[in-house]
């Protein structure tokens, strides 16, 4: 039996399903490969007006679904 961690790391890296739910533009796409390279590095808490630079984008990616919003939304940096 698959332990939760290898299923949630099979799930994640299959871009073509992740695509069919969410907007994956080249932009957004390579961001979200570059969070799933190493899924152990990647920071997978994240708090609401608080999403650290290194967390995870599946959590922030917009739905397919336009009346959707995304889970978490990115706030722009200080000074940026």
């Amino acid at each position: 039996m698959d332990s939760p961690q290898s299923a949630f790391a099979e799930l994640i890296s299959d871009v073509d399903r992740v695509g069919g739910l969410f907007v994956l533009d080249s932009e957004a796409k390579d961001r979200y490969l570059r969070s799933i390279r190493d899924v152990g590095k990647s920071n997978l808490v994240v708090r609401p007006n608080s999403v650290p630079k290194k967390a995870f984008s599946l959590f922030t990616l917009q739905p397919q679904n336009r009346f959707l919003a995304p889970l978490f939304r990115r706030i722009q940096e200080h000074g940026h």
